[in-house]
């Protein structure tokens, strides 16, 4: 009887031997823990409905979202089967952060019509419309989201309407910077 070997390649091998590779990793989570964190500190300090500042913030992390590493903010956020009101804050290891308006049900009545007023803004500053059925898709680009920028305002405005759910997003490099200004955007939607 053989005995059941590894296999593994010489890279996996070197990899697999370093635990500097694995500890790095937890530190930049602790990091974006602690970024997620300072914008969950805001909740005080912004205007969000009263019925959504009974949750608290929740920060959520996972090791297979298509295969990697992420980490999420829900906050402000209320999720019913008829009503969700949220911003997620998104980190996708090797692809972007995120940060994504979600209303459905009687908050996307609410407050659609401040989204398409704010169409200019949407359409100049990048950000993006999801396109498809699934409601819990999280990667924000094409072909799960269409740029605010590819549509005018009528079309944007049809676009709002075209599933129970809108979800508007926009993406972010890796080092984080600039995620407070869509992040309060979004919160002045809906404050």
């Amino acid at each position: 009887m053989q005995q059941a070997k590894l296999g593994l390649s010489e890279q996996e091998r070197r990899l697999v031997s370093d635990p500097g590779l694995i500890l790095t990793k937890n530190a930049i989570i602790a990091k974006v823990y602690d970024l997620f964190g300072e914008l969950a500190g805001m909740q005080q300090s912004l205007p969000f409905p009263e019925e959504v500042r009974v949750a608290m913030p929740k920060i959520s992390r996972g090791e297979n979202y298509h295969g990697l590493p992420y980490v999420v903010l829900d906050f402000p956020r209320l999720f019913t089967s008829d009503h969700v009101l949220a911003i997620r804050t998104h980190f996708w290891w090797g692809h972007y952060f995120s940060v994504t308006l979600h209303l459905k049900g009687m908050y996307r009545e609410r407050y659609a019509g401040r989204c398409l007023d704010a169409y200019a803004e949407l359409s100049e500053q990048g950000y993006l419309i999801a396109s498809t059925g699934d409601e819990w898709e999280h990667r924000v680009g094409e072909p799960w989201y269409l740029p605010v920028a590819s549509m005018d305002r009528g079309a944007f405005g049809q676009a709002m309407h075209r599933q129970p759910f809108l979800k508007i997003g926009k993406t972010l490099p890796l080092d984080g910077d600039g995620l407070y200004h869509p992040f309060r955007f979004f919160a002045t939607l809906i404050a």
